[in-house]
């Protein structure tokens, strides 16, 4: 659905931008007279421009940012009645209904998917029982390989057994244009001791991370790709690699990329956000320690969180 909504937005920037600057070749095209006001067209091809950006935003994360599809999708319903209305009066042509076939009718059912899925995100059962925890996680042993040995106990208990865990986090963030980011990005608020629930659910060759912080859920899908973790995070993937330094979990990663289904679009460097992180135990409390570091180049620090998780085995 991400890709849905990234060909919306660049659709409807360029539409808006072709309205802009050409307000009278619609008219011409379609052979009707053109308007006394063209400036009322480029307003048009405005707003429609603006839209797109939003639905550049809510491609990070669909369902999150279901309002922007909700309205979107209000724009597009009435759009056309108000058009089959001057119509049937006589005062616009029923060829001019040519413009709402790309911009409104074939967005109708993705759109419309869209706010299904999150609808049943929304109400689907937060909490899993035993019996509907999955089988043991082999990811990260696959990744490490000769170095999973390495690994503290309690590191390699914590990712090989499927598990719902609780704790809390110190969450940071940059100057004010990397807080704008992250806020626009959806990511959560800085602050301290914020609670925290993490759910890992194995998916075959894949994981599925649901990180709730303050209730506000942030999910991410991860898989293993030549020994090294991809983990996909709205639109953008991040290949990171992965070692163990001390008993620690280590992750560096090196690569970012847009994903649009299957096809994958680099960004360019001074763009790309760098993560560090690591994972270690604390030798009182026994809790796993996290600490992640994002920086993109041209701005610095973007957020960081340490805290502590309480890793609990699903399985009695």
């Amino acid at each position: 659905m991400s890709a849905v909504l990234l060909l919306a937005a660049v659709y409807n920037i360029l539409w808006g931008l072709w309205a802009v600057a050409f307000p009278n070749s619609y008219f011409q095209w379609i052979h009707i007279p053109t308007p006394n006001y063209p400036e009322l067209w480029q307003c048009i091809g405005m707003i429609v421009g603006v839209y797109g950006l939003g639905y550049g935003i809510a491609a990070t994360n669909p369902y999150r940012h279901w309002p922007i599809v909700l309205v979107g999708l209000l724009g597009k319903v009435l759009g056309p009645i108000g058009l089959v209305q001057h119509a049937f009066a006589g005062t616009l042509p029923w060829r001019f209904a040519w413009v709402n076939l790309s911009n409104d009718l074939i967005w109708w059912i993705p759109f419309t998917l869209i706010l299904w899925g999150a609808w049943r995100a929304s109400h689907a059962p937060r909490r899993f029982s035993e019996a509907e925890l999955p089988l043991p996680v082999k990811l990260y042993p696959r990744i490490l390989g000769e170095n999973w040995g390495k690994l503290d106990a309690d590191l390699r208990d914590f990712h090989t057994t499927p598990y719902e865990s609780q704790g809390w986090m110190n969450i940071e963030k940059g100057g004010f244009v990397a807080t704008l980011l992250t806020k626009i990005a959806g990511l959560p608020k800085a602050g301290e001791k914020i609670p925290t629930l993490l759910h890992v659910l194995p998916q075959d060759s894949e994981e599925l991370w649901l990180r709730h912080f303050s209730d506000r859920p942030y999910p991410s899908q991860q898989m293993e790709k030549n020994r090294e973790l991809l983990e996909t995070v709205g639109p953008y993937e991040f290949a990171m690699r992965l070692s163990v330094e001390g008993g620690n979990l280590i992750y560096r990663s090196y690569r970012m990329q847009l994903r649009i289904g299957e096809l994958r679009l680099p960004l360019p460097g001074f763009m790309q956000a760098k993560i560090f992180g690591r994972e270690t135990i604390d030798p009182t409390s026994r809790n796993l320690k996290v600490h992640i570091d994002v920086d993109v180049p041209i701005l610095g620090k973007v957020i960081a969180y340490r805290g502590e998780i309480e890793a609990r085995s699903a399985k009695k």
